[in-house]
């Protein structure tokens, strides 16, 4: 049976409260890098030789690369590098970048940072801003906006120096205020914020079903009925936002947990389809290969 359990390190970064863990496997680990217990938010030098390699981590991520040039890989697409570029990360999300500029810039907060703040703004912050609709959050900013967010950020490491018992509050509000300064005035590749909240939200609701019921289901139905929404409803608001159909999205996100087992593990193909609710092996090779144009043994290849 698939398992994403077993040995691992804990590395820490000097007196960072977030650290890299290392999952072994088989033949070979990747790095994940978490929250330590009990901490809500960390501004950090953006680390170039970390990130240089394929890794996951378990918060949320603003990443501020303020002169680069190359490409980034965010869930398997590929996105030139450029100055002054934001890139948004949710937990899970699979990604590399080389990138050497010390100035860089990451904020690391967990989800329990958005817990303290208003519904309203916390389901804003996870539905409009993070939420991956079509592709992922890349943008970038003027010079007038690096400027401000500079004062913010200046603002944030001045809450954090500061021991008293409402700072994760304070922090928790901070970055609220960043994340709107970025959502309404930095060029996005892809903007959700033309579509109402609630239809944002079913789409989030209905690809968290699938991350989850992959292994039960490959079925529109299913999906409307677990979360919720009839199904012609779901169809209407998939085809409106994303111009796919629920089965379209399914068998996205079917391609992308497989990318990221096949990146992530050395495990035999019989386990994939098992765990991605496959009949047998054949019939997930078949499906990849119809979906990608290459087998998942030749798609291992170009990693």
């Amino acid at each position: 049976m698939l398992t994403f359990e077993g040995k691992y390190e804990v590395r820490f970064m000097r007196k960072s409260v977030f650290y890299k863990r290392v999952l072994h496997t088989k033949d070979g680990v990747i790095p994940q890098y978490c929250n330590k217990e009990g901490s809500y938010l960390k501004v950090i030098p953006h680390n170039g030789n970390l990130d240089s390699e394929l890794h996951t981590h378990n918060f949320y991520l603003i990443l501020w690369i303020k002169k680069g040039q190359g490409t980034h890989s965010i869930n398997f697409q590929d996105f030139p590098i450029s100055d002054n570029q934001i890139l948004l990360f949710s937990p899970g999300d699979l990604h590399k970048v080389v990138c050497t500029n010390e100035e860089d810039i990451a904020i690391a907060f967990s989800e329990e940072l958005l817990n303290l703040l208003p519904f309203k703004i916390a389901d804003w912050i996870r539905y409009y801003v993070f939420c991956n609709i079509g592709t992922p959050p890349v943008a970038t900013i003027d010079d007038n906006i690096a400027e401000i967010l500079t004062r913010w950020i200046e603002v944030l490491k001045s809450l954090l120096e500061n021991q008293k018992d409402d700072i994760n509050y304070c922090t928790a509000a901070t970055i609220s205020v960043i994340l709107k300064v970025l959502k309404e005035h930095a060029s996005w590749e892809n903007d959700s914020m033309d579509f109402e909240l609630p239809k944002i939200k079913i789409i989030y609701d209905f690809k968290k079903s699938i991350e989850f019921n992959l292994k039960k289901s490959h079925s529109p139905a299913f999906y409307s009925r677990d979360i919720g929404v009839a199904e012609s409803k779901l169809l209407a608001i998939t085809k409106e936002i994303l111009g796919l159909s629920p089965k379209k999205i399914i068998n996205e996100e079917i391609i992308l947990k497989a990318k990221k087992l096949l990146a992530e593990n050395e495990i035999i193909i019989k386990e994939i389809s098992e765990e991605l609710g496959f009949a047998d092996a054949p019939h997930f090779v078949k499906f990849f290969k119809k979906e990608t144009g290459m087998t998942p043994s030749q798609f291992k290849e170009t990693l």
